[in-house]
């Protein structure tokens, strides 16, 4: 699609040297002073519940493996709890881990039994560099995202090297000129990312039209920022409200994103083919993004033009899509499965291309990001094991993140929380909630 390309090269010329954000080099997030670093990571040893399965695991990373050869010390500055990371522990997900007694890295003690660390996404800073890394591609104070699947986040410190592949460093004209925030930099790789290639790996061009289901999904609404951005025109469908007042504040919403129709599930059939040959001029949709699947789906698919396709990334309802001989046969209506992840392994230098152009938009602010929920990490087992309990049974406001902030960090501009949301969230206790949630 040309318009990653042309966005990125024009960001790039654009480049100005500034002092904002995390810029400085700090020595802190380096505990102990003794021979060795005190780290912590959650870990788990057996597929199962995450309440029963998730320990803290404490170890050591050695003072004398980080500073000789090309050794990187990173310290985690923060890292979001995914469904998918759940179903990594429960053992349903895709891709599983090994569990293995060296799953802290190299030079770094052992563990039995051997474990494996949850946690997909996040960013981390660079603490220090072994004398053999070239500054230019690492040095204090830069940051780095996980860019392969399943690479561990859910941890105060990572002892990689500055040859780690699963590794890329966020260009600095990035966080320097444009105010880049951790918690944007923390939930690139997932949502956005999702929502940019399922618009940019299936042709949608501008002055298409694109269907979609679950469009009050993180993933729905990321797809509408981004095809608005590229004057792509998208028809969303949300489930009904329980009231009109509810649903049309809905429609409201996701119209200020940048939605061009909004229907609900009730209007599924009929009088959705007509809505969207109205609002088309006739031209109708050739692409549909389903993340819902079962009976709706399948209706909603009814509505694409002969020689369409379906694109499905997620199952919320569990259920699967039917669709009929004549979909098949006699409008050649063609289905397809994306899953971003596998996407990223076959393509790894344009995953790279694609968050460089995301990052610029979110920190442009052309991107509005879906609410989060900041935990610090205090080397609470119970309380960190329940927030990622919270996440499972749905009962948090917002994306869960682990933070693990400086003293006086929370509070920056620079590590972008909601604030009204933080306050409200940041320092629950084991089972209380924020005021208000049920």
């Amino acid at each position: 699609m040309p318009f990653l390309r042309l966005a990125l090269r024009h960001a790039r010329a654009s480049r100005v040297v500034s002092s904002r954000g995390f810029a400085t080099t700090r020595t802190l997030g380096l505990p102990g002073s003794g021979e060795a670093i005190e780290a912590q990571a959650l870990t788990f040893s057996e597929f199962g519940d995450p309440q029963k399965v998730l320990r803290l695991t404490p170890h050591k990373i050695k003072r004398s493996a980080i500073s000789t050869g090309n050794s990187l010390l990173l310290r985690t500055l923060a890292a979001p709890v995914n469904p998918a990371d759940i179903n990594v522990v429960q053992g349903t997900y895709g891709a599983l881990p090994r569990f293995i007694p060296s799953a802290f890295g190299r030079n770094v003690e052992s563990v039995e039994p051997p474990v494996a660390i949850p946690g997909n996404e996040g960013v981390f800073e660079v603490l220090e560099a072994g004398v053999d890394v070239d500054k230019e591609q690492y040095a204090p104070g830069d940051w780095v995202l996980p860019v392969g699947s399943g690479y561990g986040t859910w941890r105060t410190h990572v002892l990689t090297t500055s040859s780690d592949t699963k590794l890329w460093k966020i260009p600095s004209y990035i966080r320097n000129s444009r105010g880049l925030t951790v918690m944007q930099a923390a939930t690139a790789t997932v949502n956005p990312l999702t929502a940019l290639k399922l618009l940019h790996t299936f042709g949608a061009n501008a002055g298409d039209w694109v269907l979609q289901n679950g469009a009050n999904s993180a993933v729905g609404r990321l797809v509408i920022q981004l095809a608005k951005l590229n004057d792509i025109k998208t028809l969303n469908v949300v489930r009904e409200r329980e009231t009109p007042r509810e649903t049309e504040q809905l429609r409201g919403a996701l119209q200020a994103l940048g939605a061009d129709v909004v229907v609900t599930d009730s209007q599924l059939g009929r009088e959705l083919a007509q809505i969207l040959k109205d609002v088309s001029g006739g031209k109708g949709a050739k692409l549909m993004f389903d993340c819902v699947g079962g009976s709706a789906a399948t209706s909603l698919a009814k509505s694409l033009n002969p020689d369409g396709k379906v694109i499905t990334y997620g199952a919320m309802s569990k259920k699967p899509m039917m669709p009929g001989a004549g979909m098949l046969i006699f409008k050649g209506i063609t289905f397809e499965g994306f899953w971003v992840s596998k996407w990223g392994e076959r393509f790894p230098r344009r995953k790279k291309e694609s968050l460089e152009y995301l990052l610029n938009q979110m920190a442009s602010g052309n991107l509005q990001m879906g609410a989060t929920a900041p935990v610090p990490w205090r080397g609470d087992e119970l309380r960190l094991v329940d927030t990622v309990g919270l996440t499972l049974e749905g009962k948090r406001r917002g994306k869960s993140v682990f933070v693990f902030p400086d003293d006086g960090e929370l509070d920056k501009p620079s590590f972008g929380l909601d604030a009204q949301l933080g306050k409200a969230v940041v320092e629950i206790g084991h089972n209380e909630r924020p005021e208000g949630e049920k």
